[in-house]
C-alpha cells in the first residue's frame, strides 16, 4: 500500500503539547483518511519541540461507491400533465443525473448515485489540512495576519506519497519537499522523500525524531555521568526530552555556600524551576552537582550559563531562608491575619482555629488518644502558617514543607513538623503505622472538609466540567483517605456538620442545610467514580442516599456485598420484593408504619417467621457492616431471602383491610429495611 508521509514543522511546541500533539494528529489523519475511504492502516508517530510526524499506508485510490439517495416526494415531483416540478429538476442537476435515471417508489423518487473513487493522493491533499486543523490545544496563538489558531506558528509541512508531495497547504503555508534538521547543529533544508528516510537524514541533522529514544538518552547520560547518584525523576526527564531535539547531558555545580539549604528546597529549586535533574544527598547535605539537558550550544558555555541561573536563584532562596529564620512560627501565624482564605470565609488566620479544633476532632473520632489528639490539634493550628514565609511566598510548591522544617528548627514535635509537611499529598502517606502519618493524615481530612464545607456552604459546589476551586480533588482526597484507614473509620457526616458549626462560631453565616445534601451527594459521586473493579450500575447502587452517603469505607464494603448478590440469580428479586411493594404503597399514600409487630392483626405465619428472622439477623447484619465483612452480610442476606418469598406467596400484602395492610407492609418494611443498608437494589441493570 502507499505511504502517506506527513511531517508538520513549527516553532518550538510547549513541552506539555509535544507528546499528546502527535498522538492526536495520528488519530486524526486515520478517522479522516477512513472517512474518505482510503482505508488507513495503523499510524505511526513521532515527535519533537519542532515537528509532529505522522506514517501511514493508504489504499491507492478510494473504492467506487454507489448510494440510493431519496428525492422529493411524487406529489412533488411531477405536475398534472406528469411532466417533471423545477422541485425535481433542481434535484437531478444536484446529483448530476437525467430524470429518466430516477426512480419511483412508494411515495418518493430514488435516485442510484454512483461515484467513482478518486485517486489517494488527491483525497490526501484535502485530508491532511483537515486534519491539522482538528488539533485543539490548552492555549493557541495567531501569527503573522493569519486567522489560525494553533499552537505555535507553522512553518513548514512535508506531505509525500510514496516520496512524492501531494500539494496541500494549511494556514498559508505551503507543502513541500524539504524538512531541516537541528536548528542550531544542522540547520540546512533537506530531501524528506519517505519516513524511512526522513528519521535517517534527521538523525544525521542532529534531530532524534523518537520520544522514547530521547528519554532513554537523557536517563543513560545522567546516570553515566553521575555514576548512578542521579536523582531519576521520569515527569522531569519526559519534560526535557518534550524540550530538546537532541539530548546532550552535563554536570553542574553550585556553589558550597547554598549547601545549608534543606535539600528539599535546593532540590525544588534546581528541579521544577530550572528543570535540572539533581543528585542524592551527600549525608546530611544537599549535593553541590545537578545533571542539565542542553539541545545545542557548546558545552562549557552552556554549563558556565546553567550554573550562573542556579546560583542566582540560590542566592535568592538563601536570602528568604536567612530572614525567615529571624521569625518565630508563632509570628508567622500572627501574619496570616493579614492573608484572605476566601472573600467570605475569613482569613487564613481564622482558619487556622477552625483546623486545630476539627483536626482534634477528626482524630478523636478515628480513635486518638489525649496525645495524638493533641498533635493533631498543633498540626491544624500550624498548618498554613507558612504562608506568610518569605520561603514559601519565592517557591509556593514548598507550601507546607517550610512549616514542617520551620517548626522542627524550632523543636517542635516530629509528628507535627511531619504532618504540617506532607498534609498537601496523601501519597507521602501510604500507611497509617505510626503518629506521624496518621497526625499528616487527620490533618489532611481536616484541611478539606473545612475547604467543602465552607465552599459548600456559599453554594460553590461544581458544575458539570466547571471545579475551579477543586472541590472535587478535595472528595477524592476524603475518599482515598477513608480506604486508607484501618478499620472502624467514622465517615465523615459529623465531622462535616463539626466544621460548619466552627464557622458559625466564627460569625461566618453559611447554608448548612443546604450544604449537608450538596455534600452527601458529592461525595456519592467521588465514590462511585473512585471505586474500581466493579460495574457500574453496582458503584451507583452502593452510592446511593441514606446514612452510609458520607461514609466511603461503608460504600465500598456495600459495593462488594452488591457484586457477590448479582452473582446469585434470584437473589437480588428476593430482596426487592419488599422494597417494591412498600415503594409502591407509599406512593399511593398507603398509610404504615414501624412499630412493634400484632400477629392478631397481622393473620400471616409467614410474616411472623420473615419477622423473627429478622430480629436474629438485624444484629448480625450490623455487626458484619461495622466489620467490613461483605461476606457476613451476604449472608445475612441469603438467610432473609427464602422466608420472603414464603411471606409474598402466601399472604396479601396489600389486603382490604386497612389495618391487616398496614400491619402486612410493617413487615415488608422491616425485611426491605435490611436489604437496602446493601444500597438502592433499583439501581442495579437488568433490576425492575
Amino acid at each position: 500500500m502507499p505511504e502517506l508521509l506527513l511531517e508538520l514543522g513549527c516553532e518550538e511546541l510547549p513541552a506539555w503539547a509535544v507528546g499528546p500533539s502527535a498522538v492526536n494528529l495520528a488519530s486524526a489523519l486515520h478517522d479522516a483518511l477512513a472517512q474518505a475511504r482510503l482505508e488507513p492502516g495503523e499510524p505511526t508517530y513521532l515527535s519533537t519541540p519542532r515537528r509532529l510526524i505522522v506514517r501511514v499506508e493508504v489504499a491507492a485510490s478510494q473504492a467506487d461507491s454507489e448510494s440510493r439517495l431519496r428525492g422529493p416526494a411524487l406529489a412533488a415531483a411531477y405536475c398534472p400533465d406528469g411532466e417533471p416540478t423545477q422541485a425535481l429538476q433542481g434535484f437531478c442537476r444536484s446529483k448530476g443525473l437525467e430524470v429518466s435515471q430516477l426512480e419511483k417508489d412508494g411515495d418518493y423518487v430514488w435516485a442510484t448515485v454512483r461515484e467513482v473513487g478518486r485517486a489517494a493522493a488527491e483525497v490526501a491533499r484535502e485530508v491532511v489540512p483537515q486534519a491539522i486543523g482538528s488539533l485543539s490545544f490548552k492555549k493557541t496563538m495567531r501569527w503573522a495576519e493569519g486567522k489560525t489558531r494553533f499552537a505555535r506558528p507553522v512553518r513548514w509541512i512535508v506531505a509525500n506519497l510514496d516520496g512524492h508531495g501531494i500539494g496541500t497547504e494549511f494556514a498559508g503555508v505551503s507543502s513541500g519537499p524539504v524538512s531541516r534538521g537541528h536548528r542550531f547543529l544542522s540547520p540546512e533544508e533537506f530531501e524528506a522523500g519517505t519516513f524511512e528516510n526522513l528519521v535517517r537524514e534527521l538523525r544525521k541533522r542532529k534531530v532524534e525524531p523518537d520520544r522514547r529514544v530521547r528519554i532513554s538518552t537523557i536517563r543513560d547520560q545522567a546516570v553515566d555521568a553521575t555514576d548512578g547518584k542521579v536523582v531519576l525523576d521520569e515527569a522531569l526527564i519526559e519534560e526535557n526530552a518534550d524540550l530538546t531535539e537532541w539530548p546532550v547531558c552535563h554536570v553542574g555545580e553550585v556553589r558550597g555556600e547554598y549547601l545549608g539549604l534543606p535539600f528539599i528546597v535546593l532540590g525544588t529549586l534546581l528541579a521544577k524551576h530550572l528543570r535540572f535533574l539533581v543528585l542524592e544527598p551527600d549525608g546530611p547535605s544537599p549535593s553541590p552537582k545537578f545533571v542539565a539537558v542542553r539541545n545545542g550550544g557548546e558545552e562549557d558555555a552552556v554549563r558556565r550559563g546553567n550554573e550562573w541561573v542556579a546560583n542566582a536563584r540560590l542566592d535568592d532562596a538563601q536570602f528568604f531562608w536567612n530572614e525567615d529564620a529571624k521569625r518565630t512560627m508563632d509570628e508567622f501565624l500572627a501574619a496570616t491575619s493579614g492573608i484572605t482564605f476566601q472573600a467570605k470565609l475569613g482569613t487564613v488566620r481564622e482558619r487556622a482555629d477552625r483546623l486545630s479544633a476539627l483536626a482534634r476532632q477528626v482524630a478523636q473520632d478515628t480513635g486518638a488518644d489525649e496525645a495524638e489528639a493533641e498533635l493533631a490539634r498543633l498540626a491544624g493550628l500550624y498548618a498554613k502558617a507558612d504562608l506568610s514565609t518569605g520561603l514559601v511566598g519565592e517557591l509556593d510548591e514548598l507550601q507546607g514543607h517550610v512549616g514542617g522544617i520551620y517548626l522542627r528548627r524550632e523543636g517542635a514535635d516530629g509528628a507535627v513538623c511531619h504532618a504540617i509537611a506532607t498534609h498537601y499529598d496523601a501519597r507521602l502517606n501510604p500507611t497509617v503505622d505510626s503518629p506521624e502519618a496518621r497526625t499528616a493524615l487527620r490533618l489532611l481530612m481536616a484541611d478539606n472538609l473545612d475547604k467543602l464545607a465552607g465552599y459548600l456552604g456559599l453554594g460553590l459546589e461544581p458544575t458539570g466540567s466547571s471545579d475551579p476551586y477543586g472541590l472535587r480533588r478535595s472528595a477524592n482526597l476524603l475518599v482515598e483517605t477513608a480506604w486508607s484507614w484501618p478499620t472502624g473509620f467514622p465517615g465523615f457526616a459529623a465531622a462535616f456538620t463539626t466544621a460548619l458549626g466552627l464557622y458559625r462560631e466564627q460569625g461566618i453565616e453559611l447554608d448548612g442545610d443546604g450544604a449537608e445534601p450538596r455534600f452527601h451527594a458529592l461525595m456519592r459521586a467521588r465514590c462511585t467514580t473512585l471505586l474500581e473493579g466493579f460495574r457500574h450500575d453496582v458503584a451507583t447502587a452502593a452510592a446511593s442516599e441514606g446514612p452510609a452517603s458520607a461514609d466511603p469505607r461503608r460504600i465500598r464494603v456495600r459495593a462488594r456485598v452488591l457484586d457477590a448478590l448479582v452473582a446469585q440469580p434470584g437473589l437480588v428479586q428476593a430482596g426487592l420484593r419488599p422494597v417494591n411493594i412498600v415503594a409502591a404503597a407509599r406512593k399511593k399514600g398507603i398509610p404504615f408504619a414501624e412499630g412493634k409487630l400484632d400477629p392478631d392483626l397481622l393473620e400471616s405465619a409467614e410474616g411472623e417467621a420473615l419477622w423473627a428472622e429478622c430480629d436474629r439477623q438485624e444484629p448480625l447484619l450490623a455487626q458484619a457492616f461495622q466489620a467490613e465483612d461483605e461476606g457476613g452480610v451476604v449472608r445475612c442476606l441469603q438467610a432473609l431471602a427464602a422466608p420472603i418469598d414464603r411471606y409474598f406467596e402466601s399472604t396479601m400484602v396489600m389486603d382490604e383491610d386497612p389495618q391487616r395492610c398496614a400491619e402486612r407492609l410493617k413487615v415488608a418494611l422491616r425485611a426491605a429495611m435490611l436489604w437496602l443498608m446493601a444500597g438502592d437494589l433499583s439501581a442495579l441493570a437488568g433490576e425492575p
